[in-house]
């Protein structure tokens, strides 16, 4: 096999959240690449960083194991001529915040829209979103013009530099207007002395005035551009922006992770966001199985929405409120997830939910499942899967060193399949049928079932093992 040539037998992928540090070992097994254990440790953030934790997680799977991976605390790679180690080592993380991000649109009915919506696709926190225009929609924020941002320029407090910002994006004008609004602004940011030197400006608006922005903004800024997230009215575009924002969290977030440098160093591929990794992970699903995937990750600080389907992916990444007592169980995170996917436009229908993350694996299949479905609300069939051992960031991760370990891996060892549900909509007479359902089964009888409106109590379960 290719990969065995370049000499990737034996792989390490670890995920250092928030919380746990989780570590798995991946080898070629037969032919195939095959999960063969895990180990978890509680993340480190002391003087030595992740690595303790890390390092900790390596013992575990010494001990599931017996092989040595690690020596005078440092990782083994490559494997050595005793074979301990491994070929190569890949880390994904979320444990560095989110990037303070503020958002001008060049429209606040449009542009602004879509801008803020792509900012969603990182760990990051919006920490003012507006337009010169204002925006018509309620609770809009206030207006930025240029004259205003001139005018606030005396006062350190009103600045837009007050809200200490790692990162801007102006975005919108669709291509070829005649707009002057974010040009204005940007004349003015030029003169706010509260900006560090080198803050990053993503620019994703009318492409014509990319050279003038540039220009007006000057030297003190790190000036990016993008694609424009509304070239045309009614045609959003926003995957350029977010991969830019993308570059920016690693970039400077990552760097961040307290441990950084040792981490890098045993690393075969840059270190990337969770976010990033999950992702990818969800795009190899859609991609190999040809089918639309809604993915929910709930970690102990982040929530990730994911949408997949036929080369296109979107999603929407939160910080996690929290809750207390017996509502912090699956009630709450379908209520958490709910509100989080209404502000997406989600389809009504996906072929795969794939459930995932340490607070969702945690729970019981069939709760894991109903809030789910409590929280997606999906219309005709829909599969349901859980990753359980909380896998699928790594194998992301993974993924982008060696997509044929990764997507093995996935195909084989990563997902459990909870079941296949039926969500129904409508309107219907009391006593009416809701439902009809026949399943055929290989060397068993057939079971049929016809559901009357009136004993529809939201969920019923069928398992199919006990059918005889």
């Amino acid at each position: 096999m290719e990969e065995r040539a370049g000499g990737y037998h034996s792989l390490l992928v670890a995920d250092i959240g928030s919380a746990r540090t989780k570590v798995i070992l991946v080898e070629l097994v037969e032919g195939r690449y095959r999960f063969v254990a895990r180990g978890t440790a509680p993340t480190t953030v002391g003087p030595k960083g992740v690595v303790p934790g890390l390092l900790q997680g390596l013992v575990e799977l010494e001990k599931a194991t017996g092989r040595r991976l690690s020596s005078q605390g440092r990782l083994i790679s490559p494997r050595d001529e005793l074979g301990a180690g491994v070929d190569a080592f890949v880390a994904c993380t979320s444990l560095p915040g989110p990037l303070r991000v503020v958002v001008i649109g060049a429209s606040g009915d449009y542009s602004l829209k879509e801008a803020v919506r792509a900012v969603g696709n990182i760990p990051a926190a919006v920490l003012e979103w507006t337009a010169p225009d204002g925006g018509r929609e309620a609770g809009r924020p206030r207006r930025w013009t240029g004259s205003r941002y001139a005018a606030s320029l005396e006062d350190p407090q009103a600045r837009l530099s007050a809200f200490a910002p790692e990162a801007l994006v102006l975005a919108g004008g669709v291509d070829g207007s005649t707009g002057t609004g974010l040009l204005a602004l940007a004349k003015a940011m030029s003169r706010d002395p509260g900006f560090p030197s080198g803050l990053p400006v993503i620019y994703a608006g009318d492409r014509s005035r990319r050279q003038q922005i540039a220009q007006a903004l000057g030297p003190g800024f790190a000036f990016h551009a993008a694609g424009n997230v509304l070239p045309q009215l009614g045609i959003p575009n926003g995957q350029y922006l977010a991969a830019a924002l993308g570059e920016t969290y690693r970039d400077r977030k990552l760097p961040e992770l307290p441990g950084f440098g040792p981490v890098t160093q045993w690393a075969s591929a840059p270190v990337e966001s969770t976010t990033e990794a999950l992702g990818r992970g969800w795009r190899f699903l859609a991609q190999r199985y040809g089918q639309r995937v809604l993915g929910l990750d709930v970690g102990h600080r982040q929530i990730t929405v994911g949408l997949a389907q036929a080369g296109a992916y979107r999603c929407l990444v939160t910080q996690r409120r929290t809750a207390e007592g017996k509502d912090a169980g699956s009630a709450w995170l379908s209520m958490e997830l709910s509100t989080l996917m209404r502000g997406m436009d989600l389809p009504g229908s996906v072929d795969l939910i794939c459930l995932s993350g340490g607070e969702i694996s945690s729970l019981p299949y069939q709760a894991a499942a109903l809030m789910a479905l409590d929280a997606a609300a999906p219309v005709g069939l829909v599969q349901l899967a859980l990753d359980v051992d909380s896998m699928l960031p790594q194998l992301g991760a993974l993924a982008s060193l060696s997509p044929l370990a990764a997507g093995q891996v996935m195909e084989t060892d990563a997902l459990l399949k909870l079941g296949t549900a039926i969500g129904v909509g409508g309107r219907a007479r009391a006593g009416s049928t809701a439902l009809k359902v026949e399943v055929q089964f290989e060397g068993q009888p057939g079971l049929s079932l016809s559901i009357p409106l009136a004993n529809w109590k939201g969920c019923r379960w069928w398992p199919v093992s006990e059918h005889k």
